[in-house]
């Protein structure tokens, strides 16, 4: 609308920043961009077996929680809304890394934004300021538009709706100017005869200091010398003051498609269903265009191919009372399509252990679990030869000692950049960080060993009890996500220690050695049982290592992926140490200095 604004016919320049002096304008605004901004956004990668989180890209950290070191997410996707709320458009510059890889962005404020067509037929734009000039392509350029004439910018919705808001305001200016001179309509003092300049002059000056501005309201005058008060406005309900009030908010709300209860615009025939209704069509007919055009953008200037998905989820804001829920979570377990565990994560809730992963079957058939067929399939039961498993095991173990140094040369590069700071700067920083990037980069670590130790333990697995499927990808992943939880934990307890040179000197010389032995028994224990469960194995046994003295766990029988040992359970070695189990335990080791396997019952053991 230029620098300025343009002028109303209710002679009030209006223009993106005046607007949102009309307390209806700012609040519309402010509903739609904090709405969008409270969504969680996912980075997905598309999968054979469905998607799944993309943890390898650092975009996931920016869109979900820091944009770049200035701005969280949530102030990004705040500002980019009211942006285009205003200006019909949203600019912010991509920052990308060595590897082309998105790393932050950098709003741009729109009035300093110019977009234009190229020789070529490309979109370029030109970003000019008092310290700034310079070109950049569209694909440095992350722009939300709202509606436009051709697909280049969006109106500005302040311009379009210039005269509603004009009037809007000059309302308010209306109101103020009236309470300003004392809630009483503009009159004359009639006097006899005529008054000197000076009277005249005296007389306006002292009524006016008594009478004029909110404060000196409903004052009692005295009028002498035959002076009469004669008033020449009519009332404010006469001239509809407040109808017109009231009309601008809902016109405005209509411009911006935000229900008037959520502008505390109730009228006597709202109730509390029409109000949940009400809200329920502001999600699907305001906030979900505004969420699928943001997505469409970033997803076509932010992500390396079509593989990758960005999507905002709206199951927060559309979750009904607990009642509702609870009703349709109890008929979608017994449909079969949602698990204990998928319920109680809907729920913001720890699951339970792999056994809340099972899924029922209709009519209560029979069990499912994910990836495991309803027909039956014939299971070869063969010979079980630890010999062999130990073999594999023996020649992956180099491969996953270069992840677990890897890891190692990780954790102490990131913790020497604190180590001088202090003990409490070091905790504060580690809960962040091992909490979040330094499982995305454990992750890319170690999921090709993982791989690797499947594909090699996949023919002993064959040669035990048959052909059977390999892993699905995503169990590995899965896997995957459990080691670097894992190692995450072990590594902030260890930095709990006071002294921070003697940590990193262990880590230094021995962690990854000691650890390879223990990380290498549950990985084999975790792929076997998933092996187990492709071939439609029914139960699997506790087998005891050379050396081992839990004889109450030797032999031991349990359905497939069902606890050996459950949580809080004390198990009791043959010279009385005694070990409680911090979780389920479905599959070997029983601890880290365990070296017990499992193994599949064949047909008469």
């Amino acid at each position: 609308m230029g620098l300025f604004g343009l002028p109303s016919t209710a002679g009030v320049r209006v223009d993106e920043t005046s607007a949102l002096q009309l307390s209806t304008v700012y609040a519309c605004v402010r509903i739609i961009s904090e709405s969008i901004a409270s969504l969680p956004v996912h980075v997905h990668r598309k999968t054979p077996n469905g998607v799944r989180e993309a943890r390898e890209l650092p975009l996931t950290n920016v869109l979900g929680q820091q944009v770049n070191p200035d701005l969280t997410a949530f102030m990004f996707f705040e500002l980019m809304v009211s942006h285009a709320c205003l200006y019909g458009n949203a600019y912010a510059i991509i920052e990308r890394n060595a590897r082309g890889q998105v790393t932050g962005l950098a709003p741009i404020e729109p009035a300093y934004v110019q977009v234009n067509l190229t020789e070529s037929g490309r979109v370029a734009y030109r970003i000019t300021s008092n310290n700034t000039d310079v070109a950049l392509p569209s694909e440095d350029i992350l722009h939300i538009r709202g509606l436009g004439p051709n697909g280049l910018k969006g109106y500005s919705p302040v311009a379009l709706a210039r005269e509603a808001i004009g009037l809007g305001l000059a309302s308010e200016r209306y109101g103020a100017a009236y309470f300003g001179n004392a809630a009483m309509p503009s009159g004359v003092l009639s006097v006899p005869g005529k008054l000197s300049d000076e009277a005249f002059n005296n007389l306006r000056q002292s009524w006016e200091n008594l009478h004029r501005g909110a404060s000196n309201s409903a004052r009692v005058a005295l009028l002498e010398g035959g002076i009469e008060f004669k008033p020449l406005s009519l009332p404010p309900n006469e001239s509809q003051f407040l109808q017109t009030r009231k009309f601008q908010t809902l016109e405005i709300a209509r411009m911006y498609r935000v229900p008037p209860t959520l502008l505390a615009e109730l009228d006597g025939s709202s109730s509390y269903g029409s109000i949940y209704e009400l809200n329920r069509g502001f999600v699907t007919h305001t906030l979900t265009p505004w969420a699928r055009r943001i997505e469409n953008e970033l997803e076509s200037k932010l992500l390396p191919n079509a593989d990758y998905k960005i999507t905002f989820h709206f199951e927060e804001m559309l979750r009904g009372d607990l009642e509702s829920r609870f009703r349709a979570y109890q008929l979608a377990r017994q449909a079969g399509f949602l698990s204990i565990n998928d319920i109680r994560r809907a729920e913001q809730l720890d699951p339970i252990g792999e056994n809340g992963d099972d899924y029922l079957s209709p009519l209560n058939m029979e069990r499912l679990q994910p990836g495991r067929a309803t027909s039956e399939r014939s299971i070869e039961h063969r010979s079980f030869d630890p010999a062999d498993r130990q073999r594999i095991v023996d020649s992956f173990k180099p491969t996953l000692l270069d992840s677990l140094s890897e890891m190692v040369e990780l954790e102490i590069d990131a913790v020497e950049q604190y180590r001088e700071k202090g003990l409490e700067p070091i905790l504060r920083w580690a809960s962040r960080y091992f909490a979040s990037e330094y499982q995305r980069q454990l992750f890319t670590i170690i999921l090709p060993a993982i791989r690797k130790f499947a594909s090699q333990l996949h023919s002993s697995a064959i040669a035990e009890v048959g052909e059977m499927d390999a892993i699905k990808d995503e169990v590995l992943r899965n896997i995957a996500d459990r080691f670097t939880i894992r190692r995450s934990v072990r590594a902030r307890s260890n930095l709990q220690s006071e002294d921070i040179d003697r940590v990193l000197e262990i880590w230094r010389e021995e962690k990854a050695e000691t650890i390879l032995d223990s990380e290498m028994r549950r990985l084999e224990g975790a792929l076997m049982l998933e092996f187990y469960r492709n071939a439609g194995v029914e139960e699997v046994q506790w087998v005891n290592g050379p050396g081992q003295k839990w004889s109450s766990l030797e032999g031991r029988r349990v359905p497939t992926g069902e606890p050996f040992v459950l949580r809080g359970e004390t198990v009791v070695s043959d010279d009385g140490e005694e070990y409680e189990a911090r979780t389920d335990i479905r599959h070997s080791p029983l601890n880290s200095s365990d070296n017990s396997t499992i193994r599949a019952v064949r047909n008469g053991d």
